[in-house]
């Protein structure tokens, strides 16, 4: 447990440092601007290509590991959306409710804390894990919120297609894995470029979230609630839904131990990035991020007796 606190830990001092800053009067809040937008559309994607193209896959032997974690990922949303269209959740807080249920933090956190449990062996298994979830939450999560909030005036193929060609983080996957598939070196210099974009992302939407949590009311007792259920849904409710799926068909939980670890990080910091975009509940993903990371400590070390290390 020390070791993931101490990997979490630093997430806290960035945020809750910005939030003193920004209550103080130190920051502005129109700083959150600029800083979303690099972390959107330039840090995001750049981190996004460089993973994809630094990472070994072989795309036949780890086709069970991919089409698990799809099948999982595909589920949820559409979980969520029923269980959001039951409680007749407003759009925007279904919309909310199902991208961040489909990312949880499966690359900052999720990538040290396996390593540090499995040893930098699975490296490779965890990238490819990495990789779903990006594609889940750009390809299959945007391409389903397109459809939610399509209009009868034009050709729904037409305007999905438009927003997905001309969005760049999907444009970062695409040509991440076109590059792995045909085993391009890229030159060294371009990618200690990406590098240094892609290390500056998760710093920056960390302060965007501290500015965010500064400059907003502390909320009632309510708001909060629907965040620990929120919460309590991720860490425990899709990594049991996950084994419950390996004893439905019979298979071991080790074979698929570092899918059932990923499923159970709290949510990431890319939802709140995307918030402004799609007209997420940015209030909601925050504090979600605050109490989940928090929960993760005792969570985590419950899973991963669990399933065995």
């Amino acid at each position: 447990m020390l070791d993931i606190f101490l990997i979490i830990a630093p997430l806290f001092i960035i945020i809750f440092a910005t939030a003193v800053l920004r209550r103080t009067g130190f920051i502005a809040h129109d700083w959150s601007i600029p800083l979303n937008q690099f972390a959107l559309n330039i840090g995001l994607p750049a981190m996004i290509f460089l993973a994809l193209i630094q990472t070994t896959i072989t795309w036949q032997q780890e086709f069970s590991l991919i089409g698990i974690n799809v099948v999982l990922l595909t589920v949820v949303m559409f979980l969520s959306y029923g269980v959001a269209r039951i409680l007749k959740l407003s759009n925007r807080m279904r919309d909310t409710i199902i991208l961040c249920l489909m990312f949880s933090n499966v690359a900052y956190l999720g990538i040290p804390v396996l390593t540090q449990v499995y040893g930098t062996d699975v490296l490779s298994q965890i990238s490819i894990i990495v990789a779903v979830y990006l594609f889940g939450l750009f390809g299959i999560g945007v391409t389903f919120l397109a459809l939610l909030h399509h209009t009868s005036g034009a050709s729904p193929l037409r305007s999905v297609a438009r927003s997905l060609v001309t969005n760049p983080l999907l444009l970062a996957i695409a040509a991440g894995i076109l590059i792995n598939i045909l085993h391009i070196d890229m030159p060294t210099i371009i990618v200690d470029a990406l590098r240094m974009i892609a290390s500056a992302v998760t710093p920056m939407t960390l302060i965007v979230i501290g500015i965010f949590i500064g400059h907003t009311q502390l909320g009632s007792n309510k708001d909060w609630g629907g965040v620990l259920l929120f919460t309590l849904v991720s860490l425990i409710g899709l990594p049991a839904l996950f084994i419950a799926g390996c004893a439905f068909f019979s298979i071991p939980l080790q074979t698929h131990a570092l899918s059932i670890l990923e499923s159970a990080m709290p949510l990431g910091i890319t939802p709140f990035a995307l918030a402004d975009k799609y007209n997420l509940n940015k209030t909601f993903i925050a504090r979600a991020i605050v109490v989940g990371t928090a929960l993760s400590m005792i969570t985590l070390p419950i899973w991963i007796s669990v399933v065995g290390h």
